[in-house]
């Protein structure tokens, strides 16, 4: 029995399926009773796939390839991003960074939906002009003077205070704005510039 159902079918809808009548005969060759059978079944379940990583944190203008596992066929997917402007995806997954922010990334794929939040920012990169200098130390300066000083609500958003948080005590201090400047002197005398948790590029060599 060949069975033909719709390419557009709900995935878990249940169909009864009616067959040929049964018949039963005796020795003689005549028909002694008959009897209907009908099955039930649903279609396959689509495939559980797994996204590369479901959060990440990136510098913005770098790219990353996110993936699903087991690959899907080619063309199979469909990539999208909360907040294009920010950060976009392209038709085979790979995210670009444009600005420092936030946005989810979401893949649909045989009816399943799979997502990844991603934050972009630059470390010390405050007014996100991807590039550290005066004005950031300023920025932190005064977000640290308004919250601790002049007990004033924090006006930085969450990015900004990641990219202000140098020396990671989740909160902007004044070692913060301190660190920032002292990365931005480096620029100035045209020495590879590092973080105070970091070794000197020629140290690594």
């Amino acid at each position: 029995m060949v069975l033909h159902i719709a390419p557009d079918a709900e995935v878990g809808a249940m169909f009864k399926v009616r067959a040929v009548p049964e018949i039963l005969a005796d020795g003689s060759g005549n028909s002694m009773s008959a009897k209907r059978v009908t099955a039930a079944f649903t279609p396959n379940a689509p495939l559980q796939r797994t996204l590369s990583s479901e959060s990440l944190i990136i510098t913005p203008k770098m790219t990353y390839q996110l993936s699903l596992s087991p690959n899907p066929p080619a063309g199979s997917c469909k990539w999208s991003s909360t907040d294009p402007d920010i950060i976009s995806v392209s038709a085979d997954g790979e995210i670009q960074p444009l600005h420092a922010g936030q946005a989810t990334i979401s893949v649909s794929c045989e009816t399943l939906d799979y997502h990844c939040l991603v934050t972009a920012y630059l470390r010390g990169d405050i007014d996100d002009n991807l590039s550290v200098d005066l004005d950031d130390a300023l920025i932190a300066l005064q977000a640290y003077t308004n919250e601790v000083v002049l007990h004033k609500e924090p006006q930085l958003t969450a990015v900004q205070i990641l990219a202000a948080d140098i020396d990671r005590s989740a909160e902007v201090t004044l070692e913060d704005a301190l660190s920032i400047l002292r990365y931005y002197s480096m620029i100035l005398r045209s020495q590879t510039p590092y973080w105070d948790d970091e070794l000197p590029a020629e140290s690594n060599s």
